[in-house]
């Protein structure tokens, strides 16, 4: 499929007839015109004729999907005059190239509808005839423009979900660093340190990158192990726990430990 904006030149493709096969252009001359515009309203979602100078010769022929209330009004208009002004230089320039006999291109035309969105069409421009005259067909493209009104709006919707989760790991991160308590992050399923801030490093001793992954446990001394299992069988039972007093590994110091379980992404964390 084309890129968003891109544009597309139609291509003929042509095969040698076989016994006696007539080719496109052999069948399609013996139509007649009336069958011709029916068949283009059918295989497009709009078509009219055009002037050499532009000016829309006719009725708009309408497909099902697109009422032809819009477009009641056009005959005598130019095209340029029912159209935006940023389609105006994109209409010269098909006119031009279908003048000049060059291979037709899409390309997305707006019309402004007084009171509703604009419709966005997508044309391609072909001579007809001797005098001078042009044909565009179109294909209606709200329903492409709505699928990406719907996707700018899904994108949007993500970068500020993406930019209130960094606004708020940035408030976290700078709490964990101005906390003059020591705080630790652990994995409630491993029991390992998660993360630890400047005061846990300074209470345990022990820098904050040798604190990431170390067993919580290990922080106190060999007798509490009890409690910190304890503790931390409440926090998987109740949520809570209540205070414990423990002594720190190596040392003689006691710090009182407070406790309580948070979710983080799909992992259980506990904060101590």
């Amino acid at each position: 499929m084309p890129e968003k904006g891109q544009d597309v030149a139609l291509r003929n493709v042509s095969s040698q007839p076989q016994g006696g096969t007539k080719n496109l252009a052999e069948v399609m001359s013996g139509i007649e015109a009336p069958d011709v515009a029916q068949l283009l309203a059918a295989a497009a979602d709009i078509a009219f004729a055009l002037n050499a100078d532009g000016t829309i010769d006719g009725a708009v022929r309408t497909g099902p999907e697109l009422s032809a209330d819009p477009f009641a009004h056009w005959p005598g208009k130019s095209w340029a005059e029912v159209s935006t002004v940023e389609s105006a230089p994109k209409i010269e320039q098909m006119l031009q190239e279908a003048a000049m006999g060059l291979a037709p291109r899409w390309r997305q035309i707006n019309h402004a509808v007084e009171g509703q969105p604009d419709i966005p069409v997508r044309y391609a421009v072909m001579k007809a005839g001797s005098r001078g005259q042009f044909v565009a067909v179109g294909r209606d493209l709200r329903s492409l423009a709505a699928m990406q009104q719907k996707l700018l709006a899904a994108e949007q919707s993500i970068e500020q979900e993406y930019a209130r989760l960094r606004h708020a790991e940035t408030r976290y991160r700078l709490l964990m660093q101005v906390a003059t308590e020591a705080i630790l992050v652990v994995d409630s399923r491993s029991g390992r340190v998660m993360e630890a801030n400047a005061a846990a490093s300074t209470l345990m001793n022990k820098p904050v990158k040798r604190l990431s992954g170390m067993q919580f446990a290990t922080l106190f001394d060999t007798g509490d192990a009890e409690k910190v299992e304890s503790l931390m069988m409440s926090l998987r039972a109740t949520g809570r726990a209540d205070d414990v007093a423990l002594t720190l590994e190596g040392r003689q110091q006691q710090a009182v430990l407070s406790a309580t379980i948070f979710r983080q992404e799909t992992a259980t964390c506990y904060l101590m």
